[in-house]
This record gives C-alpha cells, structure tokens and sequence, in this order.
C-alpha cells in the first residue's frame, strides 16, 4: 500500500543522504589533515633553509673577528712591540713601542671598521695598551675573554656591557713570545653585524622574523615588534627552551613571545653560546592552504547538493515503478486478470 511505498522511498532517500554526507565527510576531513600536515611541512623547510643561511652568514661573521686579531698581530712588528711593552725594558722603549702600537690598533678599529675597541692584555689581565685610552690598567684577569684567549682563539658569548649601555662581544687570541704566551689581544664589537643578519627577512613573509637569544633567555637582537627592548627582554617559548636550555635544533608549533601561535625552528650555535630562532605566525603560514580548503569544501558541498538530488529524482523514479507495480497487483487480486505486471 501507500504507506509501505512512503516509507521504501523515505529508507532509499535517507541511506543515500547518509551514504553521500559520510563519504564527503570522510574525504574533507583526510584533506584537511593531509593538507594542514603538508602546509605545516612546507613552512618548516622554508624556516629551516633560512636558519641554515642565518647561520653561516653568522659563522662568517664570527670569523671575519678572529681574522681581523690575526691580521693586526700579523702586522709589522706588533708582536716585537707587545713582547716589549709586556717586559721590564726601559720607559723610552716601551712608550715608543706604545706609541707605534696605539697607531695600529687605531687602524686596525677605523679601517677594518669592525672593532669598537681593540687591547692588550698582560700575562696577569692587566690593559696595558687600549684605542680607548680609559680603559687602560683596568684588570679583566677573571673574563672569560681573557682566561680563554691565553690558551687559544676565543669569542665569548654575547652579553651586556654595563659600561658601553649596550650588547658587545669580544674576540681574543694569545700572544706568544719565544714559546711562551706573554698576554692576550682582544677585540670588541657590537651586534650591528648579527642585527643585520637577523633582519633580513627574505621568505619570512609579512610575520617571520628571525632573532637570537642568549645562554641566559636575553634577547640579543632586535625584533620585528618594537615594544621589546634590549636588554630588558628576556624570551621563554617552547622553541627557546629548546634551543637554550636543551642545546637542541629542531622545529614545532608553539605559542610565540607575543602570545600568539606559530610555527618556528630552532637552532644551537655552540660557538656563540646562543640560540638562533625562525618564526612565522600560524595564521599566516597556513592561510593558502586554509583558503584552498574552504574552497574545496564549498565545492564539496556543492556536490553532496548535487548528489541528494539527483538521488531524490532516482528514489522518486524507482518508487514510481513500484507504485505502478502495486496498484497493477491490486487490481489483478480484484479480479482483472487480464493485466500484466
């Protein structure tokens, strides 16, 4: 009867609704997946090449200190007028060798136009000789700078310096005399040359940014937003604390230091003692891929539109055929056997 017919065609229609919806939600949510884990990938190797150029920029530039110490030991009789100005011999000579010094160094940090300050220190740490004269006779004989640069090259970690009112680093090497290491040669610089590495932001798009952090969370160089000063900004994200505290490279997810989420990569630079960080904001990273989604989605919809009804116009012709089926069975019980159904 009727009600039997109603309810084949509601059962039909309803499976093929369900069929449709399912299958289309199945296929959206593996592209959603597949398409945010691709964008997620794509993202992190465009972060991961800029970290790997920041970093040899940045090692070329650590370099190009200790080549510029080696090259004002190298020159003339530096080493002649070290070993002197270092010894007992008569004030007329170590004031000529002072002299004849100060005349490099001040070449050296002019001309090479690296160096903010270049000095000697004597076996016990003591500025026998400075381009910046105030800091003569000083004793830095507990710096880091200074116990390294008796044994070898070194560049010590960036920090601040109370004095100068802002972040430097210094580079030292050993001065040897006859066999024996007499003093250290030091060089000072700011970060103008890191700050301009850093603030490149080739394929970093509108929100990428990358920075350096110390072995203490202290930022280093400049950021993107202009609200976070040196040396007041201390950074403590998911990525820092990776690069920091676990001395680790790697990449993720995470929350940023202005509270919003996004995908970074992280490297240690064990020379410098720091981390080197690559931001962009998710928002902005995954928007293609978020805009190429929705539109599929659209298309998605569309197309389960089109698919219930197209099944409700088979349902209607199948319970059509079944209808006509049933009213001919009807009237052949009632007696007209004269049709066929």
């Amino acid at each position: 009867g009727l009600p039997g017919i109603v309810s084949i065609r509601s059962r039909l229609l309803l499976l093929l609704i369900l069929s449709v919806i399912l299958t289309a939600l199945a296929i959206s949510l593996v592209t959603v997946f597949l398409g945010f884990r691709d964008a997620r990938n794509r993202v992190e190797g465009q972060l991961s090449s800029v970290v790997a150029l920041k970093q040899q920029e940045i090692a070329s530039w650590t370099s190009g200190l200790q080549l510029n110490l080696d090259l004002v030991l190298s020159g003339g009789d530096v080493e002649a007028d070290l070993a002197e100005l270092s010894s007992m011999a008569p004030l007329t000579a170590r004031a000529s060798a002072y002299d004849r010094l100060r005349e490099q160094f001040l070449w050296a940090a002019e001309r090479m136009d690296l160096f903010e300050e270049v000095f000697y220190m004597d076996a016990k740490g003591t500025v026998l000789i400075s381009t910046n004269t105030g800091h003569e006779n000083q004793r830095l004989g507990l710096n880091d700078f200074f116990v390294e640069g008796m044994k070898g090259s070194y560049i010590e970690q960036p920090s601040y310096s109370l004095s100068l009112d802002k972040m430097t680093i210094v580079a030292s090497t050993p001065v040897v005399d006859r066999d024996r290491v007499i003093g250290v040669l030091a060089g000072r610089a700011d970060l103008t040359g890191l700050n301009e590495i850093m603030i490149e932001r080739a394929g970093l798009g509108q929100t990428g940014e990358t920075y350096l952090v110390g072995s203490n969370h202290r930022l280093l160089t400049y950021l993107r937003r202009p609200d976070y000063s040196i040396p007041d900004t201390y950074i403590r994200t998911a990525g820092t604390d990776a690069a920091i505290d676990g001395q680790l490279s790697g990449a993720g997810s995470y929350e940023g230091y202005a509270g919003k989420d996004v995908i970074g990569v992280y490297a240690w630079i064990p020379d410098l003692s720091v981390g080197l960080i690559a931001e962009q904001e998710e928002g902005e990273a995954l928007r293609p891929t978020q805009i190429v989604l929705v539109t599929m989605g659209g298309v998605a919809i569309l197309a389960v539109a089109l698919a219930i009804l197209a099944g409700f116009m088979l349902t209607r012709t199948i319970v059509g055929a079944l209808e006509e089926l049933g009213e001919t069975a009807g009237r052949i019980a009632g007696g007209e056997l004269e049709l066929r159904a």
